[in-house]
């Protein structure tokens, strides 16, 4: 979520200039590997994959600023994941993965590297493996894929749990499990059981925010951790082809930044349902993460797509959160402040797919409340708190495309 006049705190840090120089080392030298020379033995070949993922979007909205689209028109919105795979024995695995943005969002047009995953997993059998490292977060239905946009049928993903809110993150540092089950008669499981550290993206509105020197700031990233944390995923297969159903969940002590909220238990759960066959994908999530006595969200999402033919698909979604403060008196407040709780979205989509690697997308979003979509700079935060008025209905239209090898 950008803005023009933003915090840079978040947990999520850029890498140092040594980071950066190291993370472009490792993107030539993948594609050095993935180059056959003659004569090279290519043993080393056959136990490594290197995939990619990535996309790019303008976005454009009627007025305020709402994720990849602005009222001036957006462009600059392109991204890339490298994900890197070894396989030194036949049990040992290694994956690492980096992802590389485009921003707009400062005078400093930043680029942005990050470290999504290094984690190491031994194989014991089907029903056991062991991970440790920077492990992808098993959390719901885009937990792990998060940068596959050819694996979704919108280029954005559901921000009511996969937004910069605090439900998840793209990974955990510490330990894990997971595995597969036939249980029989045609139902199936695979679980995640994990433990260790969350770090992940929470971005809120300045006005949400009781440090004055970022009060009427439109966007604040604050970032989230929540250490000692335990958690797992079950999702089962069922005998319908295609129809699985799932919980996730965890607990921990979070700390959100610039000490806006102490530190205090965390408890955060979703439960979800997928059906995928070769026309349709359905998807629906619905969660509630609890952070007592300071507040609490609710949300989730239903996502539909058809594929009218092998290369023509709509899609329809809708999108809903609520975030709530146990105990607050909004009555002496800014007026506009209960807008900045909510989020309302339906989106409208239609993708023209090359091949499943490549896609090209043209998605119409409105949305209401301003818990995402909000103004651009502090004179406009300013103006709303005077006016005490602030449009809480938002257009978006995003043409993209994303692909994936």
């Amino acid at each position: 979520m950008t803005r023009a006049f933003r915090s840079t705190r978040s947990s999520r840090k850029p890498l140092s200039a040594s980071a950066r120089a190291a993370a472009v080392g490792t993107v030539a030298l993948a594609l050095l590997l993935s180059m056959p020379r003659p004569g090279a033995a290519m043993s080393y070949l056959d136990n490594l994959e290197i995939h990619g993922f990535g996309g790019w979007a303008y976005g454009n909205t009627d007025g305020l600023s709402y994720t990849v689209g602005s009222s001036d028109g957006k462009y600059d919105n392109a991204e890339f994941a490298l994900n890197l795979s070894a396989h030194p024995s036949d049990r040992l695995s290694i994956v690492a993965q980096i992802f590389l943005e485009s921003d707009d969002s400062d005078s400093n047009n930043t680029k942005d590297v990050e470290l999504d995953y290094a984690f190491a997993e031994w194989f014991v059998n089907d029903a056991l493996k062991i991970r440790m490292g920077r492990v992808k977060h098993p959390f719901g239905l885009y937990g792990e894929i998060f940068d596959v946009g050819t694996l979704r049928p919108f280029y954005l993903l559901p921000q009511s749990i996969y937004g910069p809110n605090g439900y998840t993150a793209k990974a955990y540092n510490g330990v894990g499990l997971t595995g597969n089950y036939d249980l029989g008669a045609g139902w199936g499981l695979q679980y995640d059981l994990y433990g260790g550290e969350i770090e992940g993206d929470f971005d809120i509105p300045g006005l949400l925010t009781t440090v004055e020197d970022f009060y009427l700031e439109p966007d604040v990233a604050l970032g989230f951790t929540v250490k000692d944390t335990i958690g797992g995923r079950l999702i089962f297969s069922t005998p319908i082809e295609g129809l699985s159903i799932g919980a996730s969940a965890y607990r921990g002590d979070e700390e959100v930044g610039l000490d806006i909220v102490s530190k205090e238990t965390r408890e955060t759960w979703v439960g979800h349902a997928e059906y995928l066959s070769d026309r349709w994908t359905a998807r629906a999530e619905w969660g509630r993460l609890t952070h007592k006595p300071n507040f609490e969200e609710e949300g989730g999402y239903l996502e539909l797509a058809y594929k009218l033919t092998e290369h023509w698909e709509l899609a329809g979604r809708y999108d809903k959160w609520d975030l709530t403060f146990p105990g607050t008196d909004f009555s002496t407040l800014p007026g506009i402040l209960p807008q900045l709780l909510k989020h309302k979205e339906v989106a409208f989509g239609i993708n023209y797919w090359f091949t499943p690697s490549f896609v090209v997308r043209l998605d119409f979003h409105k949305v209401d409340g301003n818990r995402f979509a909000f103004v651009d700079t502090p004179d406009q935060v300013l103006e709303a708190l005077t006016t005490n008025t602030l449009d809480d209905t938002t257009q978006l239209v995003v043409l993209g495309a994303q692909f994936s090898f």
